[in-house]
């Protein structure tokens, strides 16, 4: 459960913003200020997770009227935000399942090596990569 606070900063910060003077802005302008702090606040303090905070971003957008749902949603089209969003997931995905410390394992092990890990809490982990070296039978042409 979150605490209360998670929750009253990202609608404090811009009620505070909204009371300010508007100089020259229209209130459309002002209010997407006032969005756009309420948004940063909610990915900083983490009232809930960070798709649930832009779907309400994007809801509350909209229903204030500062810019249409296909607006709000018109940069999910773009194939850079899917890539990047893929990449986040594929690496999530290596770093629950531990595939990629069973790939090194593989290679290691295919190779007659050994791989060793050592990690102490806060203070990093050390790697050690123990590869046999083939050394030939008979010295090269070209070592002469």
């Amino acid at each position: 459960m979150t605490t209360p606070w998670r929750w009253i900063i990202p609608l404090l910060v811009p009620a505070a913003i909204w009371m300010l003077p508007h100089g020259g802005f229209d209130a459309r302008s002002w209010g997407l200020l006032c969005l756009f702090a309420a948004t940063i606040c909610a990915l900083i303090t983490r009232p809930a997770a960070a798709g649930a905070v832009m779907i309400a971003t994007i809801a509350t957008g909209a229903l204030l009227r500062l810019f249409s749902i296909q607006d709000g949603l018109s940069g999910y089209g773009n194939v850079t935000v899917w890539l990047i969003l893929a990449a986040f997931l594929f690496a999530r995905g290596l770093v629950v399942t531990r595939l990629g410390e069973r790939i090194a394992y593989s290679i290691v092990q295919h190779h007659g090596g050994r791989l060793l890990v050592e990690s102490t809490a806060g203070w990093g982990a050390t790697f050690v990569v123990e590869l046999p070296a083939h050394a030939a039978a008979a010295p090269s042409a070209s070592a002469t």
